[in-house]
This record gives structure tokens, sequence and C-alpha cells, in this order.
């Protein structure tokens, strides 16, 4: 429903008017859209950093699985370009690399895929903020409602740490931020 635009944005918008460092980490290993969304093309990619070993990637190695945009925003791509599945994606690993970016960056953007595996809930799990990104359709509230239900009763997150953000607002559409907000609770 457009996450993977707003979080190209936010960490655009930390960039250039907070002049905050920012990392985006893009875990959407299937389609990958945030080179994209740049127009960068990266050398390296988050697969590329995860096939070494833990001990052997530090806070300048992951500067150089990096891509950098004009803008300032550091972008770690899922995938080189290659369609890929992410079902064998190390946990410990993926964690390893968020820290090291969190000790590099102001703020570490992460654009998860839709899909919940291992490795996601462990980083949902960690998030300060998790932004849930809905648009004003019955299917997106629903599953936005399924997936604050996951959030509460499988992976304890409190509800202070999410935040609802409706994607194409239209002020016309019968289904208003205020059904959404009584439909999530939060």
């Amino acid at each position: 429903a457009g996450a993977s635009f707003v979080a190209a944005n936010v960490g655009h918008m930390l960039r250039a008017s907070a002049k905050k460092s920012v990392a985006l980490i893009d875990l959407d290993f299937t389609f990958s859209p945030l080179p994209a969304y740049y127009d960068i093309t990266p050398k390296n990619s988050l697969a590329d950093a995860l096939a070494m070993p833990p001990d052997e990637i530090d806070a300048t190695a992951l500067s150089g699985y990096m891509a950098s945009h004009q803008s300032g925003v550091d972008l770690l791509a899922s995938t080189g370009g290659q369609m890929s599945v992410s079902w064998a994606t190390p946990s410990d690993r993926l964690l390893h690399l968020i820290d090291l970016a969190l000790a590099s960056y102001d703020y570490v953007i992460v654009d998860m895929p839709r899909h919940i595996e291992p490795h996601v809930q462990q980083i949902l799990e960690h998030a300060d903020k998790i932004v849930l990104v809905i648009q004003q359709s019955l299917m997106h509230l629903r599953d936005a409602k399924l997936l604050r239900q996951l959030f509460a009763q499988e992976f304890d997150i409190a509800d202070d740490c999410i935040r609802p953000l409706i994607n194409r607002f239209d002020k016309k559409n019968q289904i208003t931020p205020r059904h959404i907000e009584q439909a999530l609770g939060i």
C-alpha cells in the first residue's frame, strides 16, 4: 500500500530537512523497490552483506555495502537487482547489521516486506516506531487490524510504538481516519 514509497520519502525528508544521517534498509528481497525510487543501481546489497561471516562485518565494512544517493541517504538494497526469496535470511546476522547501522546513523529506516517471517518479527520487536501504512479500503483496514492483533498478541508490541499512516488519503472516502482509529484501537 505504498510503504516503500513512504520509507523512501521519510528518509529523504529526514536527510534534507533535519540534516541527519539516514540509513534506509530494504528487506523486500523479492522486488527490492527502493533503488528504483532513488534511481540508483547498488553495487553491493544486503544479501551480499548477509553472506559474510558476522565477525568480518563492522561499521566500516557496512558502509561499503551501502549505496549513497545524492541526497545523502545511504541505502542498503536487499538485492543487487536480482529477484530472490528471503526464507533463509539469518536473523542473527541481520540484527547485527541493523545494530551496526544504528551505531553509525542518526536514523535507520527499515522497509519491511508485506509478509511476516522470523527475521521480520525480530526487527519489529526491536523497532522504536512502526509505521503501519494503509489505504482507505475495507481490505486494507482488515489487513491492518489483523497486523495490529498479531503485533499485540504474538509479538508483544506496545500500542505507543505503532503509528498508522493513511496513504492516498481521500477526504471524500467513506472510511474516515476515525474509522481507522476505532478499528485499530490506536
